[in-house]
């Protein structure tokens, strides 16, 4: 039992130091998305409870997609003048 104690409290003051290492970018990251929330909120004419879930909603949502891949399937195209489709499909043959 004495180990596991042990390692307990050592998991949790390591966390604490790194806690003190993230916290600020955290709290900074926080702080825009809650006021940039509430500016929207408020020309949008929202309430402050709307307007903080948009901001967390939107803001947690944003990158869940296809994939790394979507740039890689595009840049062929995009560099020949034709969409990526057409490019995987063997339509720009010479």
């Amino acid at each position: 039992m004495n180990a596991k104690n042990q390692m307990r409290r050592v998991f949790f003051s390591v966390l604490l130091r790194q806690l003190g290492v993230v916290w600020p970018i955290l709290s900074g990251v926080l702080l825009v998305m809650v006021g940039s929330g509430l500016a929207i909120g408020f020309l949008e004419r929202w309430g402050v409870g709307d307007s903080l879930y948009f901001t967390f909603v939107t803001g947690l949502t944003i990158g869940y997609g296809r994939g790394g891949s979507v740039c890689l399937d595009r840049f062929p195209g995009l560099l020949s003048g034709a969409s990526a489709g057409w490019y995987r499909h063997g339509a720009l043959a010479a």
